[in-house]
């Protein structure tokens, strides 16, 4: 649980500009214990490809992909960049440099391998289906969409959509 504190104090500053209704803080909220306990394995994982991210946060990025469907990670990025509301979910600093694209795509692919991490994804786009975020196609496509993208990482098979470059 340590990494979810390092960016504590940022956080508390963007945090001022997200309203205190928004459904994203209870979807935060819901993967934000699994994420804690999670750390070392993440950071393991991250450690195999050569991490230079809190992996917690390639997660909430990962999250933020599946449920608003951003296609690649090429926009992915921009939008997390462009986004206050993004930067406070993830817990990008509002001074953090850019990540490399390449990179990111590197850790997604490695924490998409993990059951676990699977397992975090689905509790929070059950968690946006709750609060309205999600109706229960859209969920149900989402769903979808990330085991469709696992068993393409798994099968070594790329794809067009969600995860390009």
């Amino acid at each position: 649980m340590v990494a979810l504190s390092t960016c504590h104090g940022e956080r508390s500053r963007l945090e001022g500009y997200v309203p205190l209704e928004h459904p994203l803080r209870r979807v935060r909220a819901a993967i934000d214990v699994p994420l804690g306990s999670l750390h070392e394995e993440l950071r393991q994982a991250g450690a195999a490809v050569g991490a230079l991210m809190e992996p917690e946060k390639t997660v909430r990025a990962l999250l933020v992909q599946l449920l608003f469907s951003i296609p690649s990670d090429r926009q992915l990025l921009d939008q997390i960049w462009d986004s206050v509301l993004l930067r406070w979910f993830i817990g990008v600093r509002i001074d953090e440099p850019k990540w490399e694209l390449a990179r990111f795509s590197l850790h997604r692919k490695q924490f998409l391998k993990l059951d676990i991490v699977q397992e975090v994804l689905v509790r929070g786009l059950t968690q946006a289906h709750h609060d309205g975020l999600l109706s229960f196609e859209a969920l149900a496509a989402r769903r979808f969409e990330l085991a469709q993208l696992v068993a393409d990482l798994a099968a070594g098979v790329g794809r067009p959509g969600l995860g390009r470059a």
